[in-house]
């Protein structure tokens, strides 16, 4: 079983995939943490390339939101094909920490607007694109969803640095797309991730044990 936890910046995808691992463990069932960027070749590539900050941002000489995203897509799948479809076919279970539907989030509605094409239009079609043709998606996703207000207020407390206006527009955007795709994707589930930590974790923990006894 393939689980992919989304969400906006600050919603615990990281936290919570890390210890939903450890509890799988304690239960005795295989399961393999997966990151959203690779360890083959072209993710080694493409950490040279990247300058990490928490919206991955190319350095100065960059090329177009639309290549940055193209190169993030061949390590997802790349990724897919080398380690999460070997992985499946042993019957582990991978939990995935952000997969391919952060690049619609995150970069769909700038490349709607370097083309100035109907965001919402392009969205669609974009998700609708890398859904048919990409090697694998998730059984079931999970939305980690919190409000922008709560989103800011944990970067702020996590990084301690003030936030800049593009910066809360890329969050603002991103929530609205994954909430998007979650209405229209039926293999979303949707949880509340402004409750605490282990609440989180136990509801996390029951909602996996019941699909992977149903086996979907």
């Amino acid at each position: 079983m393939f689980i992919c936890l989304e969400g906006t910046d600050g919603a615990g995808k990281s936290t919570q995939a890390n210890l939903l691992v450890d509890r799988l463990h304690q239960d005795r069932i295989p399961c393999l943490l997966v990151s959203e960027f690779s360890n083959t070749p072209i993710g080694d590539v493409i950490r040279e390339i990247l300058t990490y900050d928490r919206f991955i941002r190319f350095q100065k000489s960059s090329p177009t939101r639309f290549s940055e995203s193209l190169l993030i897509l061949s390590d997802f799948s790349m990724k897919t094909e080398e380690l999460i479809i070997p992985a499946l076919r042993q019957n582990t279970v991978i939990i995935a920490d952000r997969h391919l539907d952060s690049q619609i989030a995150y970069h769909a509605p700038f490349i709607a607007a370097s083309y100035q094409l109907n965001q919402d239009e392009f969205i669609a079609s974009w998700m609708d694109f890398l859904h048919r043709f990409f090697p694998k998606l998730p059984d079931l996703t999970i939305l980690l969803d919190i409000s922008i207000e709560e989103s800011i207020k944990r970067v702020k407390d996590r990084e301690n640095v003030e936030m800049t206006d593009e910066e809360l527009s890329v969050i603002g955007q991103s929530i609205k797309i994954y909430r998007w795709l979650a209405q229209h994707n039926p293999s979303y589930l949707v949880v509340d991730a402004e409750i605490s930590i282990d609440e989180l974790t136990d509801q996390l923990h029951r909602i996996i044990l019941h699909r992977i006894d149903k086996g979907n």
